[in-house]
């Protein structure tokens, strides 16, 4: 056979040299396009597992912060609630039942509170839980309620909060606390409720990093006619979900990504969740459960991650993968590393923009106050388990209400950047943590450091502060001072205790007169 083929290649050699060299170069054009395709599918499954994490990560990120604002929250209205059933007017106009005092008296409170804390929901309830009055709705009142919270305050005598579900469909963080008049024997007045939308917390959170939040409920827990009366403006019907509906809020921010994901009626039941298209957009929907404070899973909260870069990626890998496998394995080869380079490095970038925007103040740059409490909730742990010394440093601007008033709010941020960047020269790199802790005040989180090292950190940077020139706009400057409040650790104190005993210190340096460090428990 050989002696046939090379006779033939003898009278013809031309098509005998076209023959070997397809002879030679099938093979390895096959072997060329296998070693392509095993790229593209393995470039294709990186950029998919990539988006995973990432979708993975951003649910990690919602339910830590939605935890973090829930009890933040539920520390302020806390807070604000137990300092007005210290009012006797107010006290005495419970126990009255008296609505239209109670409205005067309360009115502009309320107002004010839904502007500045987002208070939705403000009652007045009488002892047998008849409604005396609802700030948020007046006209609706002497109907009986009997959640779970009002139970709980009256059973305990003391303030109760939880997540509860509402009658016309919304979800609230609810505080209640219950009032009784000393003089009769602790005789029950009444209560009063505060409460904010969990919406609210949600709009929060999509600040923070940058993807859309919605909340269903469990169709079961609610009535239809409440909640087409909520959502008509939608053109949606009760009858076109199976299982969870969105509430009248969700709706009322409505993006096309969720109608869009609404009408094809592909709701994401699974952990994997559903890729979807809007516009010249794409999708990943998840879900997160929605639990109330008895725990009852009463929906979930719907999240849309946009994941339009790096599904183009994925994309662009593959056509470029497929395209230069046919010019040739190498070229493929060499390219297409290169390109899930520059994918990686766009993945680790918005990975790296996610963390900062979730942990870092936007004006100075430090840490935001959410990051602050897990930081120091960590050393206060670390100095425990080893013995070590943990201090803190609250920081406070003088006279910071001045500088906007007199010059502008744009030479406040002046004031607090420039502030901020003298603060963390000072203190020690990779190891202290210098966070915004809210308005013009500063936390620091000094580990292993004793109080009087703590002391001479605060007075230099008093000192450093006090000495800067800060320059607001034009030619035009000014000298800031701070007040320090300085607290240290005894031992098992908790994370509370410590900022407790700070903030008290901070106060007291404020009272004697700014411009001063002040240890906790007295003494400069």
């Amino acid at each position: 056979m050989f002696d046939d083929f090379l006779t033939f290649s003898q009278d013809r050699p031309g098509l005998y040299l076209r023959r070997l060299r397809w002879l030679f170069l099938l093979p390895v054009t096959l072997l060329l396009l296998l070693i392509a395709g095993l790229l593209v599918t393995l470039a294709y499954g990186h950029a998919a597992a990539d988006i995973d994490n990432r979708v993975a990560a951003v649910k990690d990120a919602v339910l830590k912060i939605y935890r973090s604002d829930i009890k933040h929250h539920t520390e302020t209205l806390a807070g604000i609630i137990e300092a007005l059933t210290r009012d006797a007017t107010i006290a005495r106009a419970l126990a009255r039942g008296d609505r239209a005092q109670l409205l005067a008296l309360s009115k502009p409170l309320y107002q004010d509170l839904a502007s500045h804390y987002d208070v939705s929901h403000f009652y007045y309830i009488a002892p047998d839980h008849s409604v005396i009055l609802r700030l948020h709705y007046p006209e609706k009142y002497g109907d009986h309620i009997d959640r779970l919270s009002l139970r709980n305050a009256e059973r305990s005598g003391k303030t109760a909060a939880g997540v509860e579900l509402g009658v016309l469909g919304t979800l609230t963080l609810r505080v209640v606390v219950p009032l009784y008049d000393d003089a009769r024997q602790h005789q029950l007045l009444g209560f009063m409720e505060l409460g904010v939308d969990t919406n609210h917390i949600l709009d929060d959170i999509q600040m923070s990093l940058g993807v859309q939040l919605f909340e269903f409920l469990r169709k079961d827990l609610l009535t239809r006619a409440s909640w087409e009366q909520g959502t008509a403006a939608s053109g949606l019907r009760w009858d076109d979900f199976t299982r969870l509906v969105p509430t009248p809020l969700s709706l009322q921010r409505q993006t096309p990504p969720l109608m869009t994901l609404l009408r094809s009626g592909a709701y994401p039941e699974t952990a994997a969740g559903v890729a979807f298209t809007s516009g010249a957009a794409t999708y990943r929907a998840v879900t997160l459960p929605l639990h109330d404070i008895s725990q009852q899973t009463v929906g979930d909260t719907l999240i849309l991650v946009d994941t339009t870069d790096e599904t183009e990626g994925k994309h662009m890998a593959l056509r470029l993968s497929l395209v230069l496998g046919c010019g040739g394995g190498i070229g493929i080869f060499i390219l297409f590393w290169i390109l899930t380079g520059k994918i990686n490095r766009l993945i680790a970038e918005q990975q790296m923009q996610l963390r900062r925007l979730a942990s870092r103040d936007d004006l100075t740059g430090l840490y935001n106050r959410r990051i602050f409490h897990a930081f120091l909730d960590e050393e206060i742990a670390r100095a425990r388990r080893y013995g070590r010394k943990l201090s803190l440093l609250m920081v406070d601007v003088d006279h910071f209400k001045r500088v906007n008033d007199e010059f502008g709010h744009q030479a406040g941020d002046a004031v607090l950047k420039q502030i901020a960047t003298a603060i963390a020269a000072e203190v020690r790199d990779a190891v202290d943590r210098v966070c915004r802790y809210g308005g013009e005040e500063f936390a620091i989180i000094l580990p292993e450091t004793d109080l009087p090292n703590a002391l001479m950190i605060a007075e230099r940077l008093r000192a450093k502060t006090a000495d800067l020139v800060i320059k607001l706009h034009g030619d035009t400057q000014t000298r800031m001072t701070v007040s320090v409040g300085v607290a240290t650790n005894r031992g098992n104190d908790e994370m509370a205790n410590l900022i407790q005993a700070a903030d008290r210190a901070l106060y007291e340096a404020k009272q004697g007169g700014r411009n001063r460090v002040q240890a906790s428990g007295g003494g400069d």
